[in-house]
């Protein structure tokens, strides 16, 4: 969707997403085999820092050398085109495209700090 320029920001992309690089989850995998204790326990693996829907975004953009995304629109308009589409969908016995659920992602903070 990137790519194709067909992103559109839901909200203002300031949610904190908590990205998890490859080595720190080897690492994380590594020590979760190894620690006593750590047998049938609840990890949370996440790398340094959390950072805005829209930073990461804007990184991915830069890497893959495209456009960022340009259009916006505010979550509440989202949130009742999400559920046209999934009120639609279910007339036509379709799988939506977008979901109030997929919506979660442009709203929620998935963020940890153990601190």
């Amino acid at each position: 969707t990137l790519k194709k320029g067909k992103f559109v920001f839901v909200g203002s992309g300031s949610n904190l997403r908590h990205p998890l690089y490859i080595a720190d989850m080897l690492q994380a995998l590594e020590l979760a085999m190894i620690r006593d204790g750590a047998d049938g326990e609840l990890l949370i693996v996440g790398g340094e820092q959390a950072l805005p829907t829209r930073t990461i975004v804007d990184s991915i953009c830069e890497t893959m050398k495209i456009a960022k995304p340009r259009f916006r629109i505010p979550y509440s308009l989202g949130k009742m085109l999400a559920l046209t589409v999934e009120s639609t969908s279910r007339l036509i016995h379709i799988e939506p495209p977008v979901s109030r659920r997929t919506l979660e992602f442009f709203d929620t903070n998935n963020a940890f700090d153990i601190a």
